[in-house]
């Protein structure tokens, strides 16, 4: 829904399925998403398809940010999901849940957003990964230090790269 609101949200190929019934068999939650939003939204619709094709719907797992920005093109892609996410978190001040894995949801960011700000700051990203997933480093984790590194280096760039490179030498 949040994503209609803000007109973020594409057209894809996955349609609206009705069985031979009529029945909904694919499509709810983006149905429930319009009324949600608000917006209008455009979509294909399948109709008569067989009563039990929904069992071969959606069978896979939900693509990631990770798996977004990989098809973008990123090398290391889960990485800069990563620090993408701790970024984005931190700077709206939602700093207990800054690192967590699949929380995005949960904070109201969407893989479009996370694919938007990594494509952003993609430099700077990747420059950060160097701290975080350096062998060396024992101390945190890996995307939360590449992602303190991006925001220590918005402020001071010199001592951004002095402090992570003391952590991790």
């Amino acid at each position: 829904a949040h994503e209609m609101k803000s007109g973020k949200w594409d057209f894809s190929n996955d349609s609206i399925s009705f069985d031979t019934e009529g029945k909904l068999i694919n499509g709810q939650h983006r149905l429930h998403a319009v009324i949600r939003s608000g917006k209008a939204q455009e979509f294909s619709v399948m109709r008569n398809m067989p009563n039990d094709s929904f069992k071969h719907m959606d069978t896979q797992k939900s693509r990631t940010a990770g798996d977004i920005l990989s098809i973008d093109g990123f090398k290391n892609s889960c990485r800069v999901a990563s620090v993408s996410k701790f970024v984005m978190n931190f700077k709206r001040s939602h700093f207990s849940d800054a690192a967590g894995q699949k929380r995005n949801k949960i904070k109201g960011l969407t893989n479009a957003d996370i694919s938007d700000f990594a494509r952003k700051h993609e430099n700077k990203i990747v420059d950060s990964l160097e701290y975080g997933y350096n062998k060396n480093n024992r101390f945190v984790s890996p995307g939360v230090l590449s992602g303190l590194f991006f925001l220590f280096n918005e402020k001071d760039e010199t001592a951004a790269d002095e402090f992570c490179h003391k952590l991790v030498t």
